[in-house]
């Protein structure tokens, strides 16, 4: 009689936890929530509507992306080789960067500063000698530059003039 109470027990201690395991496995719940494209949509358009007033414009769709021309960056993005003959005077744009590749060149700056040698860490001053295969960034467009005193072979991404 014990044997049978004990395995009817069990039978029902059994049937209990399926029950229980089959009720919180429910999808939707609380603890297993479904998330529907329709949601993801809306809660897109609210993040997008709370850019757009923080931000104060507009934000795009990824289909107005699309159907934009794409901006073509290849001039700024490549240096431009540039051939110098001797006694020449090159002024430089704010931001251009400077390459020397051969020749010699003697720096003149303005009054607020050189142009800076990033590989030789340091401010190219009025009357330094520009080395060579040295990256140089002129960092205003106020008339810093170099004098050639030979023909020279720059390489140059930006804005520049020779006199």
């Amino acid at each position: 009689m014990k044997k049978k109470m004990i395995m009817w027990l069990a039978v029902a201690l059994s049937a209990l936890i399926a029950c229980t395991m089959a009720v919180s496995a429910l999808p939707g719940d609380n603890s297993d929530p479904v998330v529907t494209k329709s949601y993801i949509d809306k809660v897109v358009e609210e993040i997008k509507a709370y850019v757009a007033e923080t931000v104060g414009g507009t934000v795009k769709d990824d289909e107005s992306d699309k159907k934009e021309e794409p901006v073509s960056s290849s001039e700024s993005a490549k240096y431009e080789i540039v051939n110098v003959k001797k006694g020449k005077k090159i002024t430089f744009g704010e931001s251009t960067e400077i390459i020397l590749r051969a020749g010699n060149g003697t720096v003149f700056t303005s009054e607020q500063g050189g142009i800076g040698d990033v590989t030789g860490g340091n401010d190219l001053t009025a009357g330094a000698r520009v080395p060579l295969n040295h990256l140089l960034i002129v960092p205003r467009d106020d008339g810093r530059g170099f004098t050639t005193e030979s023909d020279a072979v720059i390489m140059v991404r930006g804005d520049y003039n020779i006199e």
